[in-house]
């Protein structure tokens, strides 16, 4: 009787080492698959922003769009790398800083688009700019979309966050 009883202990132990093993391996799984959608997600991002900017180039031409960011990321920024670097992306709250954007823009280093949450990721559009004085904006998500409004100038394109009221009817 003990001898079954302690070979039982010993088959539900072993079940637990075997199922610990597979939630482990699969977590791990799991974290590569989501590293290697945000992997292509980026570029994709990057493809559509160029093509918004494009089409909005021309003069007095607006775009409205609501563009998906991938997962873990709260807010895209866009700064004007012909400007200096804004000290307000450097000051505020823990929260409201953003230190390796200033850091980047301080170093003039060629990227103007950042994706922002518990990582940063970044890339260059040409002829893209910034709505606005300060020469930086950055939009916080909203349902995991950023509304985007791109404006042509001519030879470049402005961009801010497009408000409700510009809805087009």
């Amino acid at each position: 009787m003990k001898k079954a009883i302690s070979s039982e202990i010993f088959i539900y132990i072993f079940g637990m080492i075997v199922v610990g093993i597979i939630l482990i391996f699969g977590y791990q799984k799991i974290a590569q698959l989501t590293e290697a959608q945000n992997s292509i997600e980026i570029p994709r991002l990057q493809k559509q922003i160029e093509s918004l900017a494009k089409s909005a180039m021309g003069s007095g031409n607006v775009i409205l769009e609501d563009v998906v960011l991938p997962k873990g990321f709260e807010e895209i920024c866009i700064i004007d790398l012909d400007k200096a670097a804004s000290t307000s992306l450097n000051t505020g709250t823990d929260e409201d800083k953003r230190p390796i954007i200033y850091d980047s823009w301080s170093d003039k280093i060629q990227k103007n688009v950042y994706l922002v949450g518990k990582k940063t990721e970044s890339f260059y559009i040409d002829k893209l700019k910034p709505s606005g004085a300060v020469g930086v904006v950055c939009i916080k998500l909203t349902d995991g979309r950023a509304k985007l409004r791109f404006e042509g100038k001519g030879s470049y394109t402005l961009v801010d966050q497009h408000k409700i009221a510009e809805l087009p009817i």
